[in-house]
């Protein structure tokens, strides 16, 4: 969960590739969630595959809005909201969630783990209850 405000422009930037705003550029973030659950705090996606795409948006009451940039925007579809316009909307949105809503990964090891002997595991992994580990290498970074 972000308990942090995150700007228009912290999304923009986010993005990978070329990406146009539309609307209000000082608005601010806290949530992402689906478009048609979003709240005002929230930043969502839409895609040219849902039908009637433009009523969607407008209806939405997401704040920032990432949108395919195929589509033709009036100033009245983007008064109340910002619109962030870029080639491929499924992905802008994976970007910004990984860079702004990923949870952070606390390393540690389960005490309900069972791990053999002879196991070489590094000291930044997290190894969850119940899981087994038999003689092997699990280099850092590592869930399981």
């Amino acid at each position: 969960m972000v308990s942090r405000k995150i700007s228009i422009k912290e999304l923009q930037d986010s993005i990978y590739g070329f990406s146009e705003v539309l609307g209000d550029m000082d608005r601010y973030v806290s949530a992402a969630a689906p478009i048609d659950q979003a709240s005002e705090n929230s930043v969502s996606f839409c895609s040219t595959k849902t039908e009637n795409v433009l009523e969607i948006v407008k209806n939405s009451k997401a704040k920032a809005v990432i949108c395919p940039n195929e589509l033709q925007f009036t100033e009245d579809d983007y008064k109340d909201k910002t619109l962030i316009l870029v080639s491929n909307p499924r992905l802008a949105f994976i970007q910004v969630m990984r860079e702004h809503f990923q949870e952070k990964i606390e390393f540690n090891i389960s005490t309900a783990a069972i791990i053999e002997e002879g196991a070489e595991i590094h000291p930044n992994v997290c190894i969850g209850p119940h899981s087994y580990i038999g003689r092997c290498k699990i280099g850092e970074g590592t869930i399981i």
